[in-house]
């Protein structure tokens, strides 16, 4: 079981973090003997279990999933978390069904930074997507980036990209980026893919792609396209339902907020995505203006910033 300073540091990470790709924090009640923390129901199993259940996951899907993560990642970035055990075992399905979104969870391990400091020296993390530099006990997020490529090689492979009889055998190949696309299973996977993953996987983390550069890599973007590239109006008019100046309205807008049905939830995380201009994980005042006037809406800016739901973030 985990030591309660530990939980409570988790506890402290996951209320900052508010993105639809991140699980949710609820309420936390504390017992003589057990915190208890009251998070989002995720019932679709982990990324394993879908591909399990579907047998084979197509490069169009896998660029899906990279762009979803490498977006929630990029959230926790911007509030100075470093998630620290990126793995397929911590992306969880929030249904089975096909369509649901993914969520990143566990943050055991996570910390943030505190301002001035770039640097962690703990080694921690699962042995096989661990970056080099943690091994040598000096990281920064770039830690993140190296497991975010593990995690793709794995997905495209069915294979460990660092692999050993030993673990030291695994760790001095970490520590020499030493991994290769040979093999049947790579034969039909695109250049496009491996060379995402050959800037995700480089063991000077200065030399590493990072979160905003993947984004924009040809091969992510290229499978990521999206026809319906417009905000529901019903999404933007419900907007000016989430003006609450008082703290008692706002209590109850989180409530409302919760109890939102799955159309409504994913309409919202739709948009919060399409808005989402920098993908930052964060909607800002210009974000929400620009947004407003291209589906037809002609509001003040003034109206606009207090429209901004909980800290100027969409909660889904």
């Amino acid at each position: 079981m985990k030591e309660v300073h530990v939980l409570r540091r988790e506890l402290e990470i996951i209320r900052l973090a508010d993105h639809p790709n991140i699980v949710k924090h609820f309420e936390t009640y504390e017992d003589d003997k057990y915190l208890h923390l009251v998070m989002e129901l995720c019932t679709g199993g982990d990324i394993f279990d879908r591909l399990l259940q579907k047998g084979t996951l197509t490069e169009v899907e896998v660029a899906y999933i990279m762009k979803t993560l490498l977006l929630a990642v990029n959230h926790l970035h911007n509030l100075g978390i470093i998630h620290r055990d990126l793995k397929p075992e911590n992306f969880l399905y929030g249904s089975s069904e096909s369509d649901s979104d993914i969520k990143i969870i566990d943050f055991g391990m996570s910390n943030k930074l505190e301002p001035g400091f770039r640097q962690l020296h703990s080694m921690v993390g699962t042995p096989y997507y661990l970056a080099p530099e943690v091994l040598s006990g000096n990281y920064g997020k770039e830690c993140d980036v190296w497991s975010l490529g593990v995690v793709m090689y794995v997905f495209l492979s069915g294979q460990q990209p660092f692999q050993g009889q030993e673990l030291n055998q695994v760790f001095q190949r970490i520590v020499q980026a030493d991994f290769s696309f040979t093999g049947p299973e790579w034969e039909p996977v695109s250049t496009g893919a491996k060379s995402l993953i050959s800037l995700m996987i480089k063991a000077n983390p200065h030399h590493r792609i990072t979160i905003d550069q993947a984004l924009k890599h040809p091969w992510l973007s290229s499978n990521t396209q999206s026809g319906d590239n417009f905000i529901q109006p019903r999404v933007l008019h419900s907007l000016k339902r989430f003006k609450a100046p008082k703290k008692l309205q706002q209590e109850a807008m989180k409530i409302v907020v919760k109890n939102l049905n799955t159309d409504e939830i994913r309409d919202l995380r739709n948009a919060f995505i399409l808005m989402d201009r920098e993908k930052t994980g964060f909607i800002t005042a210009a974000d929400l203006e620009v947004a407003m006037f291209s589906a037809g809406y002609t509001i003040a800016s003034d109206e606009i910033k207090s429209t901004l739901l909980l800290r100027n973030r969409i909660e889904s």
